[in-house]
């Protein structure tokens, strides 16, 4: 009984790292999708998201806008990728 509870053990996690690294190994480009950065350029607009309710990284003001350190960071980083030095 301890051999095939140790077999089965041992086969669920070869099974387990087989997957991921399959899962993880089909990076290339060659299918004609596009990379995350490509999107983030072809779209125009960096989508970032926050909770709003974490100060002084983010806040949800009652008029609706949202401020703190994460989303001045956030702006930063757009404006650098759309004019990078």
């Amino acid at each position: 009984m301890k051999k095939y509870k140790f077999w089965s053990i041992t086969l669920w996690l070869v099974l387990c790292c087989v997957s991921v690294l399959v899962s993880c190994a089909n990076n290339d480009n060659s299918s004609g999708k596009q990379s995350t950065i490509e999107r983030i350029e072809e779209r125009g607009t960096l989508l970032v998201g926050t909770t709003g309710d974490y100060r002084p990284l983010s806040y949800l003001e009652s008029d609706g806008n949202y401020w703190g350190f994460g989303i001045e960071l956030a702006q930063k980083i757009a404006e650098r990728s759309l004019h990078p030095r």
